[in-house]
């Protein structure tokens, strides 16, 4: 399995139904999507893949927004995005419950902030997981949270094209009290959108998760 498959699945996840039988997604609190897959990867052999959909509700663009000059103060994840962390602790319950290790956390958008989130509360919990993999990520939380997540494997990708860049990877902004960071470094990709595309989504083009899809080497 490679990021180009991952990314496939994560595009699945966007899907009115289950694009196979091993794939089927739950709703979490509120209007929280996620999907779990079993799939074969060199590196650890079988693996459930927990996939988080990106912001598709206005509930969704609501989250996104939540971040407040104080922000959630978690007594082991530290200061994160309380619109991100908001009902991650039941999903990561239910996650437990359904799924086994080896797990590899996935997401795009929203769902690449829930993806970290979640990354951390496993990693609390002693069952981090092997990879996570994630596309147009904003920042979920400040150094106390990258620091802890920053022990699991991860490719945070960003589309880049011509000098301008997917510009959710940007947000919340950072500056005195909210320090937020990015858990790692970025992966800058390549996907130029359309015309179609540009027209549709404007500014945030480069964020439309087939591009990052059609980027992936394959």
């Amino acid at each position: 399995m490679t990021d180009h498959d991952l990314a496939q699945i994560q595009l699945a996840i966007y899907a009115d139904a289950p694009p196979s039988p091993d794939y089927w997604s739950h709703l979490g609190t509120g209007d929280m999507v996620y999907g779990i897959r079993r799939a074969e990867y060199a590196e650890h052999g079988s693996v459930d893949v927990i996939c988080f959909r990106g912001s598709v509700t206005f509930k969704d663009w609501l989250l996104d927004f939540a971040a407040f000059a104080d922000p959630f103060i978690h007594s082991g994840l530290g200061p994160v995005h309380p619109g991100f962390y908001a009902g991650m602790d039941i999903a990561w319950q239910q996650i437990r419950a359904i799924s086994r290790a080896p797990r590899i956390v996935i997401g795009h958008s929203l769902g690449a902030a829930r993806a970290a989130v979640l990354t951390g509360l496993m990693v609390l919990d002693g069952q981090a997981p092997v990879q996570r993999v994630v596309w147009g990520e904003p920042k979920s939380g400040f150094k106390p949270f990258a620091s802890l997540i920053s022990s699991v494997p991860t490719r945070s990708y960003r589309n880049a094209v011509g000098g301008h860049h997917d510009l959710v990877t940007d947000v919340p902004l950072s500056f005195p009290p909210e320090e937020y960071v990015h858990a790692g470094k970025l992966i800058d990709m390549c996907s130029p959108p359309g015309p179609e595309i540009r027209e549709k989504f404007g500014i945030f083009a480069l964020h439309h998760m087939p591009l990052y899809v059609a980027g992936m080497p394959q």
